[in-house]
């Protein structure tokens, strides 16, 4: 995961080029989505059961940029790619403890990337970029062992019963979108040949490697959402923005950082993230703001500018990247306390007196608060 999610640019005058992949991307519906100026959508219309945890805030526990929430046991797994530390809290957001392994010795990094949880072995594996290594460990960040991996720069890790799947870097793989890792052989990986855009160094908001009911993952500049078939990429299905698809006829040609963020102001879309699947129901996120949904079966869009809590008579923050081990899906979001302050004495008509004491009572420097909501009970 990237260490911020602003756009960046790192030459002045950058090249894109246009997508080709093995995959055959004709065979996958297509389907219309539709991004307003205005539109609000709320939560209490979207899914069935809804809950906000408050974070406990500590010196240990401070978090600055959530990059990943991991669900799983009964607690709350969050990671802080700025603070390169995890830290774990219960479900209803008391904190328990921290892993922050920084140092240059065994089980130790300079930077993390990205975590995954292996329930099946309890233990929670560490991506460091610096040095490139998987760092095991228990639940608790008690060292196991690691395994080196020489030239591997990832971007995001994610784990299914055979594989870790990683992201990987553009700049050293341009031709290979994927990496394998085999469970139990982890000092090596398989790459997946997979020619995608060549774009500007310029972040995705939010995770283009998701595992919900499934493992789906995005690439910039492409309005596909593809998923793995043994060892293969193939598409699931294509999003046509309309007017706001990015312009085919600027994939090829030389454009000027004042070209390119002349696009993005117009509102063109050039990522598509936080792919979220529950059963026949699909939930994403792009560059502009606001929340995508596709009905698959009734074929049915929309793309919300806004999401409102009408229960507890707030706005959301962006949609995180949430992953359930062993549950059904969850969708989440986060929201700094200053904003929600600015809601609750603004526009607030919460029906929940304790939510709203807490809102008030809180720090606005306190940690941001999770909401997470879902169409099946969950802890």
């Amino acid at each position: 995961m990237y260490k911020s999610s602003f756009i960046c640019f790192w030459v002045s005058v950058l090249w894109i080029a246009g997508c080709t992949s093995s995959a055959e991307s004709g065979s996958a519906p297509v389907f219309t989505v539709t991004v307003g100026e205005a539109n609000t959508g709320l939560c209490d219309s979207l899914w069935r059961y809804s809950k906000p945890v408050f974070l406990e805030t500590t010196s240990e526990s401070a978090l600055s940029m959530i990059s990943k929430v991991v669900l799983w046991n009964g607690r709350i797994f969050v990671s802080d790619n700025r603070y390169d530390k995890i830290c774990v809290f219960d479900t209803a957001g008391k904190f328990l403890w921290n892993i922050r392994r920084v140092g240059r010795g065994p089980g130790e990094y300079i930077g993390m990337t990205d975590f995954v949880i292996d329930p099946d072995r309890e233990e929670l594996i560490i991506y460091a970029d610096k040095p490139y290594k998987l760092i095991h460990c228990g639940v608790q960040g008690d060292f196991r062992y690691e395994s080196r991996l020489p030239d591997a720069l990832f971007k995001e890790l994610a784990f299914t019963e055979k594989y870790l799947v990683a992201i990987n870097s553009q700049q050293m793989f341009p031709a290979d979108y994927l990496s394998l890792i085999e469970r139990g052989r982890e000092d090596g990986f398989v790459k997946i040949p997979f020619e995608r855009p060549i774009p500007f160094n310029t972040y995705s908001i939010g995770r283009q490697l998701v595992v919900s009911d499934h493992l789906n993952f995005t690439c910039r500049y492409d309005n596909t959402v593809y998923r793995l078939d043994g060892k293969k990429i193939v598409p699931w299905f294509q999003i046509d923005f309309g007017e706001k698809n990015f312009p085919a006829s600027r994939l090829n040609v030389q454009l000027t950082q004042e070209e390119f963020w002349d696009l993005l102001v117009k509102g063109y879309v050039y990522s598509v993230t936080n792919v979220t699947e529950d059963g026949k129901t699909v939930y994403f996120t792009t560059n502009l703001s606001g929340l995508g949904k596709i009905d698959l079966e009734g074929r049915q869009t929309t793309y919300l500018r806004s999401l409102k809590d009408g229960r507890l008579g707030v706005f959301l923050g962006e949609m995180l990247a949430v992953e359930h081990v062993g549950g059904h899906p969850v969708v989440g979001f986060s929201q700094t306390l200053q904003q929600l302050k600015l809601s609750v004495s603004d526009r607030g008509n919460s029906t929940d007196s304790v939510f709203l004491s807490r809102v008030r009572t809180a720090r606005e420097d306190d940690n941001p608060v999770l909401f997470f909501y879902s169409n099946h009970p969950f802890e």
